[in-house]
Order: C-alpha cells, then structure tokens, then sequence
C-alpha cells in the first residue's frame, strides 16, 4: 500500500518523442511516457474499438479489477493528455477515449468551407460528422474600361464618363450578401472623384452582391461625373473593396490629351470690333492678345503657350528648303546662339523666314455667324491644313513666310532681307518668276496663308480690329519724289539708319501725333503683313463681278479651270469700309462694307466690276487707316505700280 500511495504521487512531466520507437529497459521514466504518448497520437480511434472488452477478456479481468490494481479514476469528459499529467490521470483519460470509441458503422463525412458542402462520403464511424476546413481567402480581380471605346483610356475633360469594371472573385459563401464599395480617385493627387450609380452621387458608392456560386463575376457600372482639371497622363485609379473580406482590387485608367480646338465666332450684326468677337471650344475663358503701346511690349494674355505661337520661330532658310539655323527672336542680327547672323546678306543663299506649324481650320457660317476654328491636328474631314497643302495634296509640318517685304536681286531672285526696299513696279508673271527662281517650292503669298494669318489675329486679340490691337504700320510715309517712293527700308525706322524693334508681334499705336504710320508693324514675325507695300495674292480672282478661288496649289494668275466660282455675292458697291465677310472651305471673301475706320473690320474692300483682276492685300505706304485686312480686287496681273509687288513663300513641294 506504502508502494502505491508513492507511485500516486509522482508527477509524470514529458513530451511526446518525435518518432515512434520501442521501450528501452532501463531508460528514464519520462522518455518512456514520451514514446507511448506518441504511439497513442499516431493511432486513430478505429484502433481501439471495443479495446475495453477486449483488455478485459484477455487477462480474465473487469475494469473494476484495473481500477482496483492501477487506482486511476476515469474523468467525466475526454481530454488530452498532457506532460503534467500523473500516471494514474493519464491512464483515465486513456480509458475514456476508448469508451468513447463506439462501435464501428457506416456514419456520412460531410466536408464544409464557408457554410457551403464540398463533398460527402462514408466513413467506418459510429455517427455523421461534419468537417469544417478552414476559410480560404477571398480573391478578387478589377478590370475597368471607358464603357464608350472598350479601352482604359479618358480623353482629358470630359465629363459624365461612363465606366464598365469586371470583377472576379473566389471563395465566397453561396447566399451571403456582401457590400461592394466602389471609389475612384486621382493617384496623382489622391483626391478622390464624384461618381453616380443608380442616381446615386457621392466619392463612394455601394452596392450589394449574393453569390450563386464560390466563384464568379459582377459587372460594375458606374459613371465619373467629370475629370476637368485632370490633366494629361494622369491615371486614375478604380477602387473595388469587398465589405467583411478583407479583399479588394485596383485597375487604373490613364487620362489621355484631346487636340485642343480654339475658335471664335463673328456676330455679323454687331459692329463692334471687340464686343462681335466671342470665344468657343478651348478659347472659352482665354484672354486676349494685344500691344501694350504704352509700355512697348506685347502682351500674349492666354497665348503664349499656345503651338501656333510657341512653334513659330524666325529661321534662315536656305533655297532648297532646309533650315539653317534660328535667328534671335528679339535682335534678327543675330542667331539664336548670339553670333552674327546673314539677315542683310544678299550673298547669302536663302531667305529669312517665319516658320509656322501644321494648322488645321474649319470655317462655315450662318445668316448670324462666322465661325472659325483651328486646331494642330486635323478633328475631322472638315478641318483642312490648306495654307499647308502643296501641289500633291501633301500637308506639310511647316510653312514659311516672308519675314520682310519681297525685294529683288541683281540675280532676278525674289529675296526676303533685313536693310533692303520692298520691290514695286513689277508685274505679277515677273513676281512669279523671281520667286521660282529661288528653286522648287517657292512662290508668291496666296489666299490659303493670308486668311490663316488674318484670322489666327483676330482669334489671339478677340477683335475684328487687327490694326488697333497690334499696330497701324507704315501707311502714311509715300512720298512721290522718292526714288523708293517714301517705302521703309526692311528692318529700320523711317530714317533709314534706326534699327528699327525686332519682336515676333510689334506695333504702334496709331494716334501717335509725331509719326502716325510711319512705323513697321510685326505679326508672327512678319514685318509689315499690312502697309509699307501692297502685296499680290495667287489663289484669288475677281473677274467680271464674281469671286474664283482655289486654295491649294497650282496657281493661274487669271484663274482656270481648276479654280471655283462661288455664288458668294460680292458687296454692291465698289469700294467702303468693310462689315462683313463669308466664311467657309474658301476661306473668308468679303460680302458687305457699310462699317468704318473704326469698326466692322476697321479696313477698305475696292473692287472693279469688268475684268479679269488678281487680288492683292494688306494696303501699302498711302492707304492710311484703309490697311490690315485689306482687299483691293481692281488689279490685273499684268499692271504694275511701285506701291504692288510680291514676297516670296516656301512650302515643300
């Protein structure tokens, strides 16, 4: 008995050996429990299956009789057996398990994961059981597209953009509804953006969703109500968080920059230069260009950036086309690396010019309005590029236009150089045939790249009134006893030996009492575009009352075949201040005088009624307030006079 009470209260303090292993005699006691705590884990329950009878029927005794021998007591509910356990307590627990055994049967193993049955079979088990594995986490995928092309693509500034997201998703439980939360932001700045489903507005908007099936798919459709003020390149993120998961997805759409197009309208019953004009599309908001005459300087308001104006440089360009190099934009003595340049030099072999960009127009109208716009690529099949287009129907990147008034050299060459006089008295043929001298691809002005030139002024200055905004020019200083007749030499004042400003737009003012027009006027780097010398326009005719056009390469100079006759009405009487003009693939041809100096289009129309008569522009050095967009249709290409000449243009051929 004194034995006994001893071994009772030993505590027995192991661990289960790590394989299983066979007794030792002689090994420590707690290695020994540690191999047979291991054997009894490894062995499942079938194992024991009427273990109680049996130990009873092989040694002839009842479990009473073991209890009486061991003086273990077996617990009321089954438990593992742990290190600390003595012998006799591990020895109860062990006999309880193996009452617990039952008797072998034919019981169904059901397999669950997330409440949802996988799979069912049976099982050599006394009862049902259901195993539940552990939940698998949530996934899910977003894949969101601009619902309108299919793409991942926004065109900047739109608004009400219309999203389609596929969502997949694995592992959730059939029935169960969860809450999708949607919210769409600038990953740029983080700012989130407003979006609307089902009439709902907010930055986040939820929907539920009740899976049929562990695995599937949800279309989400959504709209972002606006990205103006997103710019281009941006993305976009689309935020998809699966409420009570811990799962969510990110796609991203990218914010793409949409051509700009900047226009006007003209308000044909409003002659009021600056209150006529009003802005459209991308122009809407800009401010206007103009002189600052006070101060000397011009004032680009919303333009300078603007490719039209941010593209267009002063180059020497030699005769066969190709650039030689950038002139200073502010002292054309120099090049654009501050050594001296050959803009006076007639040995040198090209031209200095004003390079302009690619520039898409569309012109039309109706009984109240002129409408224009432009733009660096071509929007549609109405937008054309004709002061662009050459004589195979090719748009070039650039054309170039004379920086100064066409003057002719001792090689019969039309040249365009600071320091000379603008060349008179020659007939429209010979001015054909200077410049072509000069090689392939130059010509005279025609009409594609005047009303280009004129129309992006009123679109910059937001008035029909050009030479009140940029400058009057020299339109007062002929004098018939001259041997230049009173015409300003190219690059320098009245005087002849001042330099005169060298700028991309220049002006001044006209009621300047001491020299008014008597000064150069620069736009685009054009020095005098109006006065100083009235030049010759190919592409546009007059003949016998009616306007013949053409816009593109080859010219006559009395009109062909090739050429349009509009139905545009000419203005009944044959000289005035002009009103009105007509808009369209013609480009603007004028309709109506009855304005003046100040108002309408602030410039004359003269036209002669019978003949044949090819146009020219701008007014010369004894128009006066007349000059700008000034047409005077009573020329024939064979007259000549001093104050009628040409200036050579480069377009590649």
């Amino acid at each position: 008995m004194a034995d006994n009470t001893i071994l009772t209260k030993i505590k027995a303090y192991f661990t289960a050996a790590s394989t299983r292993e066979n007794l030792t005699s002689g090994e420590e006691l707690q290695t020994s429990l540690g191999k047979v705590k291991k054997w009894f884990s490894d062995l499942g329950t079938a194992a024991f299956t009427n273990s109680t009878d049996y130990a009873a029927a092989s040694h002839n005794q009842a479990s009473s009789t073991i209890n009486a021998m061991t003086g273990y007591s077996k617990p009321q509910a089954t438990s593992a057996i742990t290190a600390t356990d003595t012998l006799n307590e591990a020895i109860g627990k062990l006999e309880k398990a193996i009452d617990g055994a039952g008797t072998p049967n034919d019981g169904v193993l059901t397999i669950q994961q997330n409440g949802t049955t996988l799979g069912t079979f049976s099982a050599n088990q006394a009862s049902n059981e259901t195993i539940n594995i552990q939940a698998i986490s949530t996934i899910m995928t977003s894949s969101a597209v601009n619902t309108s092309d299919g793409t991942t693509t926004i065109e900047e500034r739109k608004t009400n953009v219309s999203i389609t997201d596929s969502i997949s998703y694995s592992n959730l439980a059939t029935g169960s509804t969860y809450t999708l939360k949607t919210r769409v932001y600038d990953a740029t700045t983080g700012d989130y953006l407003s979006i609307t489903k089902d009439g709902v507005t907010s930055t986040e908007i939820s929907t539920t969703i009740t899976p049929t099936a562990n695995n599937g798919a949800y279309i989400n459709t959504f709209s972002i109500d606006s990205i103006v003020g997103v710019e281009a390149g941006t993305l976009i993120g689309v935020d998809e968080v699966l409420e009570g998961t811990s799962t969510g997805a990110v796609s991203f759409l990218t914010v793409t920059e949409v051509p700009k197009v900047y226009g006007f309208k003209i308000n044909k019953n409003d002659t009021n230069p600056d209150t006529r004009v009003e802005y459209m599309y991308d122009a809407i908001g800009m401010t206007p260009a103009y002189m600052d005459f006070t101060n000397g300087t011009f004032n680009y308001g919303s333009w300078g950036n603007v490719w039209f104006i941010s593209e267009n440089r002063p180059v020497a360009l030699k005769y066969d086309g190709t650039v030689d190099y950038e002139l200073d934009h502010t002292d054309f003595t120099k090049k654009l690396d501050g050594t001296a340049s050959d803009v006076s030099s007639t040995a040198y072999a090209g031209n200095f010019m004003s390079e302009m960009p690619t520039i898409y127009v569309k012109r039309w109208e109706d009984s109240n309005y002129n409408y224009m716009a432009f733009s660096k690529v071509q929007i549609d099949s109405d937008y054309l590029a004709q002061a662009h287009t050459n004589a195979n129907g090719v748009v070039n990147s650039h054309i170039y236009l004379p920086m100064f008034k066409g003057y002719k050299d001792s090689n019969n060459k039309l040249r365009s150089l600071m320091g000379t006089y603008p060349k008179g008295n020659t007939k429209a043929q010979d001015e054909v045939t200077y410049a072509s001298n000069c090689g392939g691809g130059w010509q005279l002005w025609d009409k594609a790249k005047i009303d280009l030139i004129m129309d992006l002024i009123v679109l910059i200055t937001k008035s029909t009134n050009s030479r009140a905004k940029i400058g009057y020019g020299n339109c007062m200083t002929y004098d018939s006893s001259d041997a230049n007749y009173g015409k300003m030499k190219s690059g320098y004042e009245t005087d002849g030996s001042t330099r005169s400003t060298n700028a991309q737009f220049y002006g001044y003012e006209g009621t300047e009492t001491t020299n008014y027009g008597k000064h150069h006027m620069i736009a685009f780097y054009i020095e005098d575009l109006w006065g100083n010398r009235c030049d010759r326009c190919l592409g546009f005719n007059f003949v016998n009352n009616e306007y013949r056009v053409k816009m593109t390469p080859p010219y006559s100079l009395n009109s062909d075949g090739t050429y349009t006759v509009l139905s545009v009405s000419p203005p009944s009487s044959t000289t005035g201040w002009l009103k009105n003009v007509s808009s369209g693939i013609y480009g603007d041809v004028p309709t109506e005088i009855g304005a003046s100096n100040i108002t309408g289009f602030a410039c004359n129309f003269y036209k002669s009624t019978s003949g044949i008569f090819l146009a020219m522009f701008g007014g010369g050095n004894m128009s006066g307030l007349q000059v700008s967009r000034f047409w005077l249709l009573g020329i024939s290409p064979s007259d000549s006079y001093n104050g009628y000449g040409g200036s050579p243009c480069y377009s590649a051929p």
